[in-house]
């Protein structure tokens, strides 16, 4: 069986790259012996003196001796002409045998600029083309053992090994620098529109059955805390939830713990759903019911607490009674706070209370709600397999994984000295984007509170901006971020969001090998919906187990 790269195949349906290539590369990988490599949708540009030139090619394939073979499919009808076999596209018109010369000659030349005192390539070429039958092969110009068609299209892998059989006297050496070059030097393109694109459709659908679950769920009074995984679709049950309710004419209160998540309800929920959180709650009802509060010591001991008796001790006829209510993030509330909520719920309201164990960062006992069902979610819709495997083998973490997308895995990546942090972010950053991620599909992670991250100071990472909480709130105390595409932010407050791609920072000697840092990387790593990264320090006491899962 052949190597391909990237080692993953395009996502049936959801890939830019055609089926008809993708049945190919699933044939060259069956077909083809070991020694043989196959790049497939491989983006190249050369820049001259004046301009750039842009070329793609369908496969290249590569044998163990460094001979290359372009390969360029083309389907459907074919017209064969003087000039040779000419593929139309709409108005516009192309000889193939003109375009494949064309990529040829834009490798070369990009070799031989990276590698002036290299080897010469080998390259040969050959036109595929299954859905037409050659009638005049001497009229098409083109060399008949360099075209595979609708004839002979069964031994197109015979073929191949046919134009790359002869002895190569590629040094080992040069073999593995045209290895390197094809995977770096070029855009090896891993279709990353349709890994996103997939992993949204098909979490959006295992999500609906939770959602059905919990809709079939009846009895009186209705009170029921979901016990959820990491991915389990904890935030989508919520939202769904609120229009269930609204639906019936009933206002949700929805309730959390982090300001970034309760910010991000609140913009996707709809102005009927009030939402908050709880600090923020107990904010709004003391004005409401004119109890006198100085929020400016908010960050001293015990000062919630007085707000808390203040709000028992109030009377609070002028503030609202709520017949729903909704906790996200329950594993991070107290019981005094469910206690004060109640006195703003009617006697008979709807309650779902939603929670993670495994996400409890803060350490706090789980609040007891008499008289509420129980409903266990073990499942995991969101992480892809690839990475799924990582977080079982590193944390020893166990869950049902029910999302059968690859994704783009995981790498570790290493540095020595802590000044090396940002230089590595920001190459990876870079590398990411090459490949087609945008900016903002990316999210960096810390491990650490904001005070104490390597990164609280960063606006800038390559030639990417940062977007990260400032500590700072406007006149209408919302967060004030800094302008930029790259979202930094810190575990303890990016809970319940999730991103394409999660890089994982301040992964250094401080993180130490016991159950809370350990749920701490699992609430992190299950951010990811795509691809992780992290960037470890070399002191960081879980290294070898990351090295070792990966």
């Amino acid at each position: 069986m052949a190597r391909i790269y990237p080692s993953d195949l395009p996502v049936p349906g959801a890939s830019e790259i055609k089926s008809a290539e993708l049945d190919t590369l699933r044939k060259l990988q069956a077909e083809l012996p070991t020694e043989y490599s196959v790049f497939h949708s491989v983006h190249w540009s050369q820049a001259y003196e004046k301009n750039t030139a842009y070329g793609e090619i369908d496969f290249i394939v590569m044998n163990n001796t460094g001979k290359l073979l372009v390969i360029e499919q083309k389907n459907g009808r074919l017209e064969e002409t003087p000039e040779g076999l000419v593929k139309s596209y709409g108005l516009t018109q192309k000889v193939v045998g003109d375009q494949i010369q064309r990529n040829i000659g834009g490798i070369r030349d990009k070799f031989s600029k990276q590698h002036p005192a290299g080897e010469r390539l080998y390259i040969d070429y050959l036109i595929y083309c299954p859905d037409h039958k050659v009638s005049n092969i001497n009229a098409a110009g083109i060399d008949q053992e360099r075209v595979v068609d609708g004839n002979s299209k069964v031994g197109l892998c015979e073929c191949i090994k046919h134009l790359l059989d002869a002895q190569g006297n590629a040094s080992p050496q040069s073999v593995r620098e045209l290895h390197e070059f094809f995977l770096s030097g070029f855009r090896i393109v891993p279709d990353v529109a349709s890994y996103k694109s997939s992993q949204e459709q098909v979490y959006r659908r295992l999500l609906s059955g939770l959602s059905d679950v919990i809709d079939n769920l009846d009895f009186d009074p209705f009170r029921l805390r979901v016990t959820g995984t990491a991915g389990s679709g904890k935030t989508q049950l919520t939202l769904g939830f609120c229009e269930r309710m609204l639906a019936q004419g009933i206002k949700p209160l929805l309730l959390c713990f982090n300001r970034p998540l309760a910010d991000r309800l609140r913009e996707i929920a709809g102005s009927d759903v009030t939402v908050n959180t709880y600090f923020g709650f107990c904010r709004e009802m003391a004005a409401m019911a004119g109890v006198p509060v100085d929020f400016s010591n908010s960050n001293t001991d015990g000062f919630w607490a007085d707000v808390q008796e203040r709000l028992f001790a109030a009377d609070l006829t002028g503030t609202p009674k709520y017949s729903c209510l909704i906790v996200d993030e329950g594993q991070d509330f107290l019981a005094e706070w469910h206690e004060i909520i109640r006195l703003f719920l009617t006697e008979d309201a709807v309650q779902l209370w939603l929670e993670d164990p495994l996400q409890n960062l803060r350490g706090t006992d789980a609040v007891p709600l008499p008289g509420f069902v129980t409903y266990n979610e073990a499942s995991n819709f969101r992480t892809p397999t690839s990475i799924a495997g990582f977080i079982k083998q590193s944390l020893g973490q166990e869950f049902r994984q029910r999302n059968t997308l690859p994704g783009l895995g995981v790498q570790v990546f290493e540095y020595a000295r802590k000044n090396q942090l940002e230089g590595k972010l920001a190459h990876r950053i870079n590398e990411l984007v090459k490949t087609g991620f945008k900016p903002d599909d990316i999210s960096i992670i810390s491990c650490r509170g904001m005070e104490s991250t390597a990164l609280r100071a960063t606006n800038r990472l390559g030639h990417h901006a940062v977007r990260r909480f400032t500590g700072k709130y406007d006149e209408h105390e919302n967060q004030i971020y800094t302008e930029g595409e790259l979202v930094f932010d810190t575990i303890f407050r990016y809970k319940g969001q999730q991103a394409p791609v999660i890089i994982l920072t301040d992964l250094d000697e401080s993180l130490e090998v016991n159950d809370r840092t350990r749920k701490i990387l699992y609430c992190a790593m299950t951010r990811a919906t795509v691809r992780l990264e992290l960037i470890v320090e070399e002191t960081c006491p879980w290294l070898d187990l990351f090295r070792n899962s990966v």
